[in-house]
C-alpha cells in the first residue's frame, strides 16, 4: 500500500476468501505458495470449513446491527471439464454460485452476467470487473468475491457540527474539506510514532481505527512499518478516554492489480503457463491465472459507513474532582484507517485518506 500514491482503500478479507477458493483448486507446490504467503495457518483439510465457520459467526453477529453481506461466484466456460469435487467444495463452503457461459464465444454477455452479479451484490458500489476486452477464447473460469458493507456509526456525528476546513496532504499545501466533529468517550492510543482512535460502529464489534501520524513523521514511515504486529500493539495500547474526533466526510475508491503484488509475496506458479497446477479448474495444464484484480470503495458521513469490494481470479481518565481530559484528534492531514472487528482481528477493509481528488 506504502507504493501506491494517493487515497487507496483495499479489503483484506475479501482478498483472503477468494484466495481460499483459488486454493482449492491448487495442488503440489502451486497450493503450497498459495497457503504459505496467504497464512492460512491450519491444515488444507480443515481451511475451507474454519473459514465457513468465521465469516457465519461474524456475519451472523453484524447483520443484528449492521449489513455485512458476502457473496461468490464461478463462471466457467463451456468448454473446461471442472472437477465436480471443486464446484462442490465451493458451494458447500462459500455458497458460491457456478454458472457456465459461452465466455470466449460470447464475452460481451458473459461479462455483463458477470458484472451484474457484483453490481448487484454491492448496491451499485461497484458495477464493473471484468471487461470484455480482457475475455477470450482461451478463457476458462472466472472467480469472484464480493464483500458489502453498511454500518452506523455508535455515536452518529451531527451534521450541523459539519464545516469546510482546511486539510494538509502535504506540509504547506491545504485543500477545504467537510470535517465533521464529534466528541467521543472512547479507546485512544499515543506514542512518538502516531494518535490511534476507535470510531465503533453500533452494537456490532466493529469499529473504524483511525491512524494519525505525528507531524514529524511522514504517512509513508508509518505505512512502511505497519504489520499485525504493530496494529495489535496499537490495539493493547488503547485505553478508554474523552477524545475530541474531527474527520474529513470522505468516499474513496481503488482498483489494483493483485499479479504483482501476490508475486512479491511468493505466489508465483499460479500466474505461469505450464506451471500452474490448477486440476480443479480444468484438466488442461496450461491453465494459469492471467489476470487477478481487487475493488474496493468506503465512504464515512455523519451517520457511518458504507464500503464494498470485489477480487476477480481475476480498527485515561483525568482526576478524581477534576473535569476529564479530552484528547484532541484531528485528522487535517493524511491518515490511515482500518473498519474490523477489533477484538477477533479480522479487518474488512483498510485503506489512506490523502485528500481530496488525490
Amino acid at each position: 500500500m506504502a507504493k501506491t500514491p494517493g487515497n487507496i482503500v483495499v479489503s483484506p478479507l475479501s482478498v483472503l476468501i477468494a484466495t481460499a477458493m483459488l486454493d482449492a483448486a491448487a495442488e503440489g507446490e502451486t497450493r503450497t505458495e498459495i497457503a504459505t504467503a496467504a497464512r492460512f495457518g491450519v491444515p488444507e483439510t480443515a481451511l475451507h470449513d474454519e473459514l465457513r465457520a468465521l465469516l457465519d459467526e461474524l456475519t451472523t453477529r453484524v447483520n443484528h446491527w449492521a449489513e455485512l453481506s458476502l457473496a461468490n461466484g464461478l463462471w466457467v466456460d463451456r468448454s473446461c471439464s471442472m472437477a465436480p469435487s471443486y464446484q462442490a467444495l465451493l458451494e458447500r463452503s462459500y455458497d458460491a454460485i457456478a454458472d457456465t457461459l459461452e465466455l470466449g464465444a460470447q464475452p460481451d454477455e458473459s461479462c455483463a452476467r458477470i458484472n451484474q452479479f457484483v453490481a448487484e451484490r454491492t448496491r451499485g458500489k461497484i458495477t464493473s470487473v471484468v471487461d470484455p476486452k480482457t475475455v477470450t477464447e482461451a478463457t476458462r473460469l472466472v472467480l469472484a468475491n464480493v464483500l458489502y458493507f453498511l454500518g452506523a456509526w455508535e455515536h452518529r456525528f451531527r451534521e450541523g457540527d459539519t464545516k469546510t476546513e482546511p486539510f494538509h496532504p502535504e506540509p504547506g499545501k491545504a485543500v477545504s474539506v467537510p470535517m465533521m466533529h464529534k466528541e467521543l468517550d472512547t479507546r485512544y492510543h499515543e506514542d512518538d510514532v502516531a494518535q490511534v482512535a476507535m470510531v465503533p460502529y453500533q452494537g456490532s464489534g466493529l469499529a473504524m481505527v483511525l491512524v494519525l501520524p505525528r507531524r514529524s513523521r511522514t504517512l509513508r514511515s508509518v505505512e512502511e512499518g505497519l504489520s499485525p504486529a504493530q496494529v495489535s500493539e496499537w490495539l493493547r495500547g488503547m485505553e478508554r478516554r474523552g477524545v475530541d474526533v474531527a474527520i474529513p466526510r470522505f468516499e474513496v475508491s481503488s482498483e489494483v492489480n493483485l499479479i504483482p503484488l501476490l508475486r512479491t509475496q511468493g505466489i508465483k506458479r499460479v500466474f505461469t503457463p505450464g506451471s500452474a497446477e490448477l486440476p480443479g479448474v480444468c484438466d488442461d495444464p496450461e491453465t494459469f491465472v492471467g489476470l487477478a484484480s481487487h475493488y474496493a470503495t468506503l465512504g464515512i458521513t455523519e451517520g457511518g459507513t458504507e464500503a464494498a469490494a470485489a477480487t476477480v481470479y481475476k480498527m485515561t481518565m483525568g482526576l478524581d474532582d477534576a473535569p476529564p481530559e479530552v484528547v484532541a484528534f484531528r485528522a487535517d492531514r493524511p491518515f490511515l484507517f482500518i473498519v474490523g472487528d477489533v477484538e477477533r482481528g479480522t479487518v474488512l477493509f483498510m485503506g489512506r485518506y490523502a485528500g481530496p481528488g488525490n
